[in-house]
């Protein structure tokens, strides 16, 4: 999506999702077309940017029912970023319809309402995995450059955190053996509403209504958690 972002010029879209933290999730049992019936409440995101990829190939559908003509939308990467805690937005990279062109899409909820909750719901999906599952992470060490307005950018990508159902048995794909997995229950952070005002990500007072927790661990009689992956270090981009 990076590499789609570049191509197509996007520069304000590529700054948000340099920042990502980046999940690969195990392809789900089943392959339902979420239909968008209703909008559900906003996701409370783990990171401030998160990126979600299903693994071996797999795309995030679904259609909308107020469109007459082809509405189905194949999606290989969304991208949820926090506006502030009360409003989230997307960007997804993928095919809207079977002819057309595959490209990167930014959707806010004033945008496009059922959208949104399309990819709300997908979000909310790949979450409930992650507070189920068994995570594990590689360290692909990555550097991605780019320019802006003359200007040399570049973001670091040092973790990837990957998630499969925590009662797998058997042994993972020969793609994936070389992911380290931990057994350890990971708390992710998230938002709690409280009655005053609480604490941002970096624990400063100044969110009405809402209080940041940080993530933490249960059950450490599982297993040694892998710690690292629940941080990733911050992009050389610029403040947006």
């Amino acid at each position: 999506m990076l590499e789609q972002c570049k191509s197509e010029n996007k520069t304000e879209t590529l700054r948000y999702i340099s920042k990502a933290m980046p999940f690969i999730i195990e392809p789900f049992e089943d392959s339902v077309v979420l239909e968008i019936s209703s909008e559900d409440k906003q996701v409370d995101l783990p990171f401030s940017t998160c990126s979600f990829e299903l693994s071996d190939g797999a795309c995030f559908w679904g259609r909308r029912p107020d469109v007459t003509e082809d509405s189905s939308i194949s999606m290989i990467c969304i991208v949820a970023f926090e506006i502030h805690p009360q409003e989230v937005a997307f960007s997804t990279y993928g095919r809207f319809g079977k002819e057309g062109d595959i490209k990167v899409w930014f959707f806010s909820k004033e945008r496009d309402p059922a959208l949104w909750a399309l990819m709300n719901m997908h979000v909310e999906t790949c979450l409930q995995r992650l507070r189920d599952g068994q995570h594990g992470h590689t360290s692909p060490r990555a550097v991605f450059k780019w320019k802006e307005a003359g200007e040399k950018k570049q973001v670091r990508i040092n973790k990837v955190i990957h998630v499969r159902p925590r009662t797998a048995t058997t042994e993972p794909p020969i793609s994936t053996r070389n992911i380290i997995w931990s057994h350890a229950f990971w708390v992710m952070g998230h938002w709690r509403n409280i009655s005053g005002i609480g604490k941002d990500r970096s624990g400063v007072y100044g969110v009405s209504g809402k209080t940041w927790v940080i993530p933490h661990v249960r059950n450490e009689e599982l297993g040694d958690p892998v710690t690292k992956i629940r941080f990733s270090k911050q992009p050389i981009v610029d403040s947006l």
